[in-house]
């Protein structure tokens, strides 16, 4: 099979454009989460051409149905020639997601969009697509046999005089990454002993103001989902949305240990209860963190300042039904969204990143206790 028409993920189709992008600026383009926020991306300097600006904004787009689905189809793009998409197809889960402006071009109507990124894959799969991209660009040009190969040869010459046009040898240093992140999916570690249980259950001592119990609520191994949750309300449902949402568009303060809208407390009882946005805030700022996998599970490895290990698994959300379960991880906070009475904080993590995030009440995600 010709390597240019293998189908692979939209996460790396974008993971190409954003490198050709700081190729060709010497500027790291804003997260998928910080653009649906609103932040805008700086155009491509006027010295790329046409094609060079559409292939990038096409694999860049939020929609990941609407990115070029195979390799073919993004060298067809650098090219200017149109190619029939591999795979097109709405979002599985059947969301209706607005078509987003190219950035460099102003929405009639800016829309606030759930916080949530695109299905994720792990950063070695994402390496090894750029790889084989570099690679094709840069193999020894053979004797042209058909236009197919004379149109590859012609895109990568294009595509290498732009980025030594404009960017200097000093930009294209890769960025040094934080102690808190690696790229790279390991073995997971398994916690350190389990320092004690509290109403039943364990928990792990991080070094932190607060214990982090092992599990989700719902689970009974590190490595299982647990149940759902929309923020403010104590049972599961089949389905997750506004309508049937107890606190979306309610005037409410911090629910933290009251059981008639935190979970953990409700399930767990005892001093279980939600972290708070402060408490979610120390452990991204004073942890360190690594994707791994355990039992073929998906997630993260947060190590504490005192060496403990504690494992959060990539369990999705439901809105209304599961989503990027295997990719995401999304979690609740106590603490309400400030700006409105639609969201409310928590923490996510995906390929690189583990952040705070705000989701709307209404979506099921998942809830690790702590306690005091």
């Amino acid at each position: 099979m010709c390597i240019r028409d293998i189908v692979i993920a939209s996460t790396e189709i974008y993971s190409l454009g954003a490198t050709l992008y700081k190729l060709l600026t010497g500027i790291t383009p804003p997260s998928t989460n910080q653009r649906i926020a609103g932040e805008d991306i700086a155009p491509l300097p006027d010295s790329v051409s046409q094609p060079t600006r559409c292939a990038v904004a096409e694999a860049m787009r939020l929609n990941k149905t609407q990115r070029p689905q195979s390799i073919r189809e993004f060298l067809a793009l650098l090219s200017d020639k149109a190619v029939t998409p591999v795979n097109p197809k709405k979002p599985e889960d059947g969301t209706v997601i607005d078509e987003e402006p190219r950035w460099g071009e102003v929405s009639d109507t800016k829309k606030k969009k759930k916080s949530r990124l695109v299905p994720i894959t792990i950063a070695v799969a994402c390496l090894a697509a750029i790889g084989i991209v570099v690679a094709f660009l840069l193999k020894p040009k053979p004797a042209p046999i058909g236009e197919e190969l004379a149109i590859a040869d012609s895109v990568a010459v294009d595509t290498l005089e732009l980025v030594s046009e404009v960017v200097e040898p000093e930009e294209q240093e890769e960025e040094v990454v934080t102690p808190a992140a690696t790229q790279e999916t390991q073995t997971a570690q398994q916690s350190k002993p389990t320092i004690g249980t509290i109403n039943g259950h364990e928990y792990v001592d991080l070094g932190l103001s607060v214990k982090w119990a092992t599990c989700n609520v719902g689970a009974s191994s590190p490595a299982e989902y647990g149940n759902y949750y929309a923020w403010g309300e104590t049972t599961t449902k089949s389905e997750y949305t506004q309508e049937n949402s107890k606190t979306y568009g309610k005037s409410m303060g911090s629910i933290v240990g009251n059981p008639n809208y935190d979970a953990a407390r409700a399930n767990w009882g005892g001093t279980w209860r939600l972290p708070t946005l402060s408490e979610i805030d120390e452990l991204i700022n004073k942890c360190q963190w690594t994707e791994v996998r355990m039992n073929d599970c998906y997630g993260i490895n947060i190590i504490g300042p005192n060496g403990n290990i504690i494992f959060f698994p990539a369990a999705g959300f439901c809105a209304p039904w599961l989503n990027l379960d295997g990719d995401n991880g999304c979690y609740w906070s106590a603490t309400p969204y400030e700006s409105d009475t639609q969201r409310a904080y928590g923490f996510y993590f995906h390929s690189g990143i583990f952040d705070r995030d705000w989701s709307a009440r209404y979506s099921g995600d998942s809830v690790r206790p702590v306690s005091d």
